[in-house]
């Protein structure tokens, strides 16, 4: 009986468990995926709800670019370019995607992303671009400001040299999504 009982314990668990019920139930996935597309298609779009998207769709790995950052210790922005600023890769089964600084307009952003993925724009505003490329494959793009990247990420926490290079930045991701 005891083992039953652990045995009906371990299973529960699992499949309560957001990381691991995206593993093995491809269904978590999709209705992951429709609420979050859900809340893009209604302008309801939230960082920390992208963010927590992210994690849960599609465990996986960060890598910080080495020629933007240092990583000793903490994670340290050392060098902004004059447009975009690469600054971590995230890269999984389902998705992956770039997070960065961009010095200017979204439409530098926004202009190549539409240009490179042909596709159905199903959202487009001057900080969000959303594109269907076919029935399983998604592009999103959109900036926020640095202090939303701060407390979204919670990587970083600028000392006085770092805010002096991204204060006239904001933050950027591009992201594709892979049903």
């Amino acid at each position: 009986m005891k083992k039953v009982v652990f045995f009906v314990i371990v299973v529960v668990a699992l499949f309560r468990s957001p990381d691991i019920s995206v593993i093995i139930n491809r269904f978590y996935r999709n209705n992951l995926f429709n609420s979050f597309h859900s809340q893009i298609i209604n302008d309801d779009f939230n960082a920390e709800d992208y963010w927590q998207f992210r994690e849960r769709f599609s465990n996986g790995s960060f890598t910080a670019d080495q020629t933007n950052t240092n990583f000793l210790g903490t994670f340290k922005i050392t060098n902004v370019s004059d447009q975009l600023t690469t600054l971590l890769f995230y890269n999984s089964k389902h998705l992956d995607s770039i997070d960065g600084l961009l010095k200017g307009n979204f439409s530098l952003i926004s202009e190549k992303i539409k240009q490179d993925f042909q596709g159905e724009i199903l959202v487009e505003t001057d900080k969000l671009v959303y594109i269907q490329i076919d029935d399983r494959n998604y592009i999103l793009a959109f900036i926020e400001p640095i202090d939303t990247m701060k407390k979204v990420n919670g990587m970083f926490d600028y000392k006085p040299d770092e805010y002096e290079l991204i204060k006239d930045c904001s933050w950027y991701n591009i992201t594709r999504i892979q049903l």
